[in-house]
């Protein structure tokens, strides 16, 4: 017995630690998703545009990943070409214009919130067409009308009017989480690992990105800062485009997919408290409202059976019995 106890002492610990150093990765990769939006409104706010910021996002880091690329060609070749481009086109400059364009005129926590909060649905309603995948319970679909209602609330509450038009805004949000919807999507679909996928898409984008110059004159580095250089090269080459990957990857294989996702919904939270910290941004008692109410259900969502359980009892107990009945007489 004694033998026994001390054996099992150290597995114990092991498991413990592991989950401990899962939930650290979990919160580093929700403040590294915190920073990207962060970085976005800093870049805005010092005249930089899209394409600027473009180039610390993909083509910095696809530097440091193209070696990957080369090496891991065969396994990346392999995926099917429509999830390929589903994932540089769900994730790449499609999704960084979006995005941009929508932060121009609303506020981090509108930002932070919209995007993370409304790709979950677009990804479920893609989901839908499949006809293997079963229908969503009751509790994720209940989740999905809270997060509809609470980004309305939030949105007519924050959009500021004066910079752009607030539906303009909405819908450049909107189709950013929908591209997002399209990665997560194809990139399930493809069965590429994380680093693989990352590496894709940051250097087929980057190669976009080279191409886009021959068209259109984009603003020398030169006319930017040091420090606006340093900031965005820490923040969208090194900490979202490779350390979030990393971290996020790690987290999923010692806590789970639904911790980890769940885990990311304190992003808009941080994000706020950012903005509030080093933008001077004062969101209103409504909207920090609507944003927690948002980050609950995403939790709730995430955390939550997606399918009717009852119908997967069934499915398990008519394969269980038909199992039993054919696996003897096969050779």
């Amino acid at each position: 017995m004694l033998t026994q106890k001390i054996q099992h002492e150290p597995a114990a610990k092991t498991i413990n630690t592991n989950r401990v150093f899962g939930t650290i990765a979990a919160l580093l990769t929700a403040l590294i998703w915190a920073l990207f939006f962060t970085g976005l409104k800093v870049g805005l706010s010092t005249n930089m545009q899209w394409y600027d910021i473009a180039f610390f996002r993909y083509v910095l880091p696809s530097i440091l990943l193209t070696p990957i690329l080369f090496w891991n060609w065969k396994r990346i070749s392999q995926a099917p070409v429509i999830y390929l481009f589903g994932m540089s086109f769900g994730s790449g400059l499609p999704f960084l214009f979006l995005g941009v364009g929508g932060m121009q005129s609303s506020s981090i926590t509108v930002a932070s919130t919209v995007i993370p909060a409304l790709a979950p649905i677009f990804l479920a309603l893609l989901h839908s067409f499949d006809p293997k995948v079963p229908k969503l319970g009751l509790v994720p679909r209940l989740c999905m009308v809270s997060i509809l209602v609470c980004v309305a609330v939030l949105v007519a509450s924050n959009i500021e009017t004066s910079l752009a038009s607030p539906s303009l805004a909405v819908l450049l949000l909107l189709s950013a989480a929908c591209c997002w919807a399209i990665f997560t999507f194809c990139f399930k679909k493809s069965g590429l690992a994380p680093l693989n996928a990352a590496t894709w898409v940051l250097c087929s984008n980057a190669i976009v990105w080279f191409a886009l110059l021959l068209v259109v004159d984009f603003p020398a580095l030169e006319l930017m800062s040091w420090t606006d250089i340093a900031l965005q090269t820490l923040i969208q080459a090194i900490a979202v485009a490779i350390v979030a990957c990393v971290l996020y990857a790690y987290a999923i294989r010692q806590i789970g997919p639904q911790i980890a996702a769940a885990t990311g919904a304190l992003a808009p939270v941080i994000a706020s408290v950012l903005g509030f910290y080093f933008l001077a941004e004062h969101p209103s008692t409504t909207s920090v409202a609507a944003m927690l109410m948002v980050v609950i259900s995403v939790i709730i969502f995430n955390l939550s059976p997606l399918h009717n359980s009852k119908r997967l009892i069934t499915k398990r107990v008519v394969v269980k019995a038909v199992s039993r009945y054919t696996l003897p007489y096969k050779t």
